[in-house]
Formats: structure tokens, sequence, C-alpha cells
């Protein structure tokens, strides 16, 4: 008799990550109030050797700069057997924050426009998704 076949999954390619320093475990997280309502989950594809600037330089210059406009840093890892990505998840607990992050740096936020900067250099393809958290999620946010 054969197996099953998934149904829950449509593709995709999976991924051991190996967290940063940035990377908080569930205890943290929960400790430190990170909820969403949406998560923006972004792969990064650097040069080989690249992934710890990239992610040294977006916990130091990126992440307090997107703090202030409500983005959550819930994790940054490198990517086992893909020395070539970086993979993050940040938690923002409003819609309108998804884009506070390009408006200030089209403002003129000057770590903002460092930061992008930087990135715009030495990223060489960006996977971003939007996700929104499941009904079990312990990081979703939920109205009262």
């Amino acid at each position: 008799m054969a197996a099953p076949t998934p149904t829950s999954r449509a593709g995709g390619h999976d991924r051991v990550l190996l967290p940063t320093a940035a990377t908080r475990d569930g205890a943290a997280l929960a400790r430190d109030g990170v909820r969403g309502r949406l998560f923006v989950h972004e792969i990064a594809g650097l040069a080989l050797g690249g992934t710890a600037e990239y992610l040294e330089r977006l916990e130091n210059d990126c992440r307090p700069a997107a703090a202030r406009l409500g983005w959550q840093l819930v994790g940054a890892y490198r990517v086992a057997w893909r020395p070539r990505e970086a993979l993050t998840l940040w938690a923002l607990r409003e819609w309108r924050d998804l884009g506070r992050l390009h408006e200030e740096r089209a403002a003129g936020d000057p770590a903002l426009r460092d930061w992008f900067g930087y990135r715009d250099r030495v990223v060489r393809a960006l996977d971003e998704l939007v996700l929104l958290p499941g009904r079990m999620n312990p990081l979703a946010l939920r109205d009262a």
C-alpha cells in the first residue's frame, strides 16, 4: 500500500536554520511581548561568505531603526548547507507598519538609508513573504 500523498504542502525547500545572537528563544519572545498581526519573512541571497556581515549589520544598523517603526525581530538565521543565504523573520503589530520602514527610508532616516544602501549593494536575490499567523501561533496578536 502506498503512503498517502501530503496535501498541505505545495513545494518549497527545506532549510536548517542556525540562529544568530539576535534570535530569541520562545521564552524570551514571550517575556518580551513579541506578537504580530502579520509577519515578514525574508530570504536574502548573498555572495559566498557574506552572510555573517549581513546579519551583523542587520542586528546593529537595521534592527534599532526598524524597532522604532513597529518591526520586531523574531529571528535572524544563517542557513546550514546554503552559505549564501540569510533568513529573517519580523513581527508587525499593525498592517500600517508594513510600509513605514520604506517610507522612513525615503524620508531620509540616516540609519535606514545606510542599511538599505548596504543591502542594495550586497543582496543578489531577495525573497520576501508577508505571512499571517495561524490560529494556534503563540506569537499571533489577537483582538480582545
